[in-house]
């Protein structure tokens, strides 16, 4: 085998590792099994009973992370979503009965753009997180491949 590539997750590839050159990496032949398709490396768990579990593993061998990342990421939106509508609402309120219309102007035009940005951090540390366990994943792929 070739050393591992710079892109541990090419398309098509095992975990990090590139085709030999010159040719597949499978046995063509009437025996051989099938060429698999390429795919992401992992499968996607949505078995919510095996999340669970996971809650009460004391030893932490397995990471539930990775399976409550998208309610994660859908109660920050909503969150996110009801701070803006409340700061549209307050913002409205300043500017009706002429509290200060400058803050409410200001605050009105500013709420579309902090809920954007405040969203796009949620979404770059969530990912944050999902990549730190792809590494390790991919670090304990190695390790049981090579024996260590």
């Amino acid at each position: 085998m070739t050393p591992p590539s710079d892109n541990p997750h090419e398309y098509g590839q095992q975990y990090g590792w590139s085709q030999q050159p010159g040719g597949s990496s499978h046995q063509d032949g009437p025996g051989a099994p099938p060429p698999q398709p390429p795919g992401p490396g992992r499968p996607q768990s949505t078995d919510w009973a095996g999340g669970l579990s996971g809650l009460f593993d004391f030893d932490f061998s397995e990471f539930i992370t990775a399976k409550v990342i998208r309610i994660l990421y859908i109660l920050g939106m909503v969150l996110i979503g009801l701070l803006a509508l409340g700061n549209l609402v307050s913002s409205i309120t300043m500017m009706a009965t002429g509290m200060s219309v400058f803050n409410g102007v200001l605050w009105f035009l500013l709420t579309p753009v902090i809920a954007v940005v405040a969203t796009v951090l949620l979404r770059v540390g969530l990912e944050l997180l999902i990549v730190v366990f792809r590494i390790s994943d991919d670090i304990s792929a190695l390790r049981r491949r090579n024996g260590v």
